[in-house]
């Protein structure tokens, strides 16, 4: 009659312990973050996220909260993203960063494009800005910027074009999809779509240098083919 095998207990009894051990060590309080830095935050937001932070202070690790604290940081529309990590001295780290904004659109109180091309709102102040509005009857922002054109290419001519020194700017994206940066009523630069955008930024700062009054004089610079680019006279500014 064969004899049964004897079950080792040995291996299993290691196993469950480091289970039990690893369980115990992740509720203990001395899995908890005791000191907790913050990195990124906007002056204006540092009471908030503080408030956020002590979801998680204190707490073992995992039940310190910290899907909790992220996901309450992230209610501020223009955080773009949040990251935690504690590390063997129970000292944590949370870094914010928020969307940069390179333009703000007209009639849209605090909403901003960001250089990512998404629009979203902020609490920053936004009047050193460059001003982005389309034409009247045509596509509404949303649409223009999402389905239309490519908006990452629109916060690339927001962006370039806030070094200019052009005084009132304000660009418009029209309903053809084409941009042109307006100086107030004196002046303006036809873009044209928003593409070959280093070639039409290079000619239009060769313009400028030559021409440094030339938007204050009732005229267009048209660059929507760059190497044929003309400075003609502008008329009755048309948006």
């Amino acid at each position: 009659m064969a004899r049964r095998r004897r079950l080792n207990w040995g291996p299993v009894l290691v196993i469950l312990t480091v289970i039990n051990v690893a369980a115990g060590l992740a509720y203990s309080p001395i899995t908890s973050a005791t000191k907790i830095r913050v990195e990124g935050a906007y002056e204006s937001d540092k009471d908030r996220i503080a408030e956020a932070v002590q979801l998680i202070r204190r707490k073992p690790a995992l039940r310190g909260g910290a899907e909790s604290m992220i996901e309450q940081i992230y209610r501020r529309p223009d955080v773009r993203d949040v990251t935690f990590g504690q590390n063997l001295f129970r000292r944590g780290l949370v870094k914010v960063r928020y969307f940069a904004p390179v333009a703000q659109l007209v009639d849209m109180p605090r909403t901003i494009l960001t250089a990512q091309g998404s629009i979203c709102q902020t609490l920053e102040p936004i009047d050193a800005l460059p001003r982005l509005s389309w034409t009247p009857g045509g596509p509404t922002p949303t649409a223009t910027l999402v389905e239309r054109i490519e908006s990452r290419k629109v916060a690339d001519v927001c962006s370039r074009a806030a070094s200019l020194k052009i005084a009132a700017l304000e660009i418009v994206v029209l309903e053809n999809g084409g941009v042109c940066l307006n100086s107030g009523k004196t002046g303006r630069v036809l873009l044209g779509p928003p593409d070959n955008l280093d070639e039409k930024f290079e000619t239009l700062d060769r313009v400028l240098d030559s021409q440094p009054t030339v938007l204050a004089e009732n005229k267009e610079v048209v660059l929507i083919v760059p190497e044929k680019a003309m400075v003609r006279p502008l008329g009755e500014l048309k948006r």
